[in-house]
């Protein structure tokens, strides 16, 4: 089996939003404010590698609630079903990659230079006397967007597993897939395996991690999402963690250290003390 890790280099070509926090305006025409965290989920950074836009599921506006032609109300209406979120994107190609298949792993990004902008967004007119009809579901009348715009950069670690990548590509993650980013990859060599517990020098998916086998000994969270699937909440969390036999992955020319947790099964390297 191929194993290859790669250092993922990501320069932000466009605005990028999520609503990562939520809160009300204070002192503004109303809405609500929601602010995009720094640190990059790697689920959407998953589906930018795939080259896809949401999970074949997902209906847009809204990913989360369905509408069922042959589910109505008492009054002839449409039900609207809110169902739990699921990766099902995900899920395959993590089971893929932990029973050795072709596949690859992406972790969660974090900031290196960040700039942000604040935008108003309105769905309705600001006059007296409007008349205007329902907008569409959950659609936000008004809401207030600090996004992150260019030149912000982000570093993170791309896992393959018999896949190969250019070594330059555009991938678009984001609310409304909006966000354009460049990704710049360099190969990293898997040096060996720390028995010692460690510091991750990357942010990671506590979930990811607990199927790779990891128990963490301290964890320092830097973003959870709203979006907890069922049946495996903690892939919400994304954190910093301490574990024993994190794995150090050093650049071919030198002046580059990095431990983050990998699937044991999948690489056979030496474990080094201390």
């Amino acid at each position: 089996m191929s194993v290859k890790a790669y250092l993922v280099e990501l320069e932000l070509h466009g605005v990028l939003i999520y609503s990562s926090e939520v809160k009300p305006a204070i002192g503004e025409a109303g809405g609500a404010i929601h602010t995009t965290s720094p640190y990059i989920h790697n689920y959407p950074l998953f589906y930018g590698f795939c080259g896809k836009n949401v999970e074949s599921y997902g209906v847009i506006p809204a990913l989360h609630r369905f509408t069922y032609s042959g589910v109505e109300t008492t009054r002839g209406q449409r039900k609207i079903v809110k169902t739990p979120l699921q990766y099902t994107t995900v899920t395959k190609i993590l089971d893929d990659l932990m029973k050795m298949k072709k596949g690859f792993y992406i972790f969660p990004a974090k900031p290196l230079e960040v700039h942000f902008k604040k935008f108003f967004i309105s769905g309705k007119g600001m006059s007296y006397g409007e008349i205007m009809g329902a907008l569409k579901t959950v659609f936000p009348r008004i809401t207030h967007h600090v996004a992150l715009v260019p030149p912000s950069r982000f570093q993170t670690v791309l896992l393959s597993s018999n896949m190969t990548f250019p070594r330059e590509l555009f991938i678009r993650i984001g609310m409304k897939r909006m966000g354009i980013m460049k990704a710049k990859l360099t190969e990293l060599e898997i040096y060996g395996r720390h028995k010692t517990a460690k510091w991750s020098s990357i942010p990671v998916n506590l979930r990811d991690v607990k199927l790779f086998g990891y128990s963490p000994t301290g964890v320092i969270t830097v973003l959870e999402t709203r979006s907890k699937p069922r049946n495996f909440p903690e892939a919400s969390k994304i954190a910093y963690i301490e574990a024993e036999n994190l794995y150090e992955l050093r650049g071919k020319h030198g002046g580059t250290r990095i431990y983050v947790p990998l699937p044991h099964n999948l690489i056979e390297t030496v474990a080094i003390e201390g």
